[in-house]
């Protein structure tokens, strides 16, 4: 008696949690998937930006060796061109795109495009920065907007477009390329790119909220120095790569594959319950 009692009482519930959108408490089922199952990426449709810088590089590569099907985007055609060729002789399907993704209709036709060639998107990965090194005091507000728009503006366009289609699907995953230099300040006078980084942490938290309940997970990852063509100027100065050693415990700089792995793992399924969290890749820097 007492049984039938429970089990009326926790049907009712079912049927309650059901009708507000919500999981039931009780669930006695427990699935158990291997690390490959959890970590496929082979089924994944992922449009990726700034495809040609050397993040962008490395992140096609291995996405497409885990047999990804990937849209690379990009202002410049010829690197992302050839870049196809080179990874096309593997396995996986890869077609790219030329667009200004500070340009509302560049970005507007770029996800058009990856619905039309694939018919899905599973994954966006933001991944185009820029910096201008000026002291604050000279720098001019075309400066500034012109590093806002490119490292800021972008990412809330192509999420904002992205979520149409994936609200659409009731499931994606946005992941969005930040900085340490979005958590913390230091000695280089660069004040766009503190802002604007910082800018990015703040708004994954605000788009996981806002679109958590169609299952997309936003998150970001936030690395520290890498080699680049953005950085190659700051490593030739010895006083300043010493800098940079000083304050990582690992000693030494990142490398693009402690990145991918992150990545890797906020595209997969691996991550399907994390949202609005930024992954730091920094060797302890900001530890201190």
């Amino acid at each position: 008696m007492q049984f039938l009692l429970f089990f009326s009482k926790l049907l009712f519930l079912t049927k309650l949690c059901n009708n507000l959108n919500y999981i039931p408490i009780y669930n006695p089922k427990v699935i158990i998937l291997s690390i490959n199952d959890i970590f496929d990426l082979s089924s994944k449709v992922i449009l990726i930006t700034g495809a040609s810088g050397t993040l962008g590089h490395a992140f096609v590569e291995s996405l497409a060796n885990a047999g990804a099907k990937l849209l690379l985007v990009d202002k410049r055609i010829t690197p992302i061109l050839n870049l196809q060729k080179k990874i096309q002789k593997k396995d996986g399907k890869i077609t790219v795109f030329k667009a200004d993704i500070t340009k509302e209709k560049d970005v507007e036709n770029t996800f058009k495009h990856c619905i039309n060639q694939f018919g899905s998107l599973d994954v966006l990965v933001n991944n185009v920065g820029i910096s201008k090194i000026l002291p604050s005091i000279d720098m001019q507000l075309a400066d500034w907007n012109k590093v806002v728009n490119v490292n800021l503006n972008s990412v809330f366009l192509c999420s904002k477009e992205s979520a149409k289609y994936m609200i659409k699907q009731r499931r994606g995953k946005i992941i969005n390329l930040t900085s340490i230099y979005g958590l913390i300040a230091d000695r280089f006078p660069i004040s766009a790119y503190y802002a604007s980084k910082a800018a990015i942490v703040n708004l994954t938290k605000a788009l996981a909220i806002e679109w958590g309940r169609y299952r997309i997970n936003v998150n970001a990852i936030a690395p520290s120095f890498f080699m680049s063509r953005m950085t190659k100027d700051f490593f030739e100065d010895f006083n300043i790569r010493n800098y940079i050693l000083d304050k990582t415990p690992i000693r030494r700089l990142a490398e693009t594959k402690d990145i991918i792995g992150p990545l890797i793992f906020l595209a997969s399924s691996a991550s399907d319950y994390i949202t609005g969290q930024t992954i730091v890749v920094d060797g302890g820097w900001t530890a201190w």
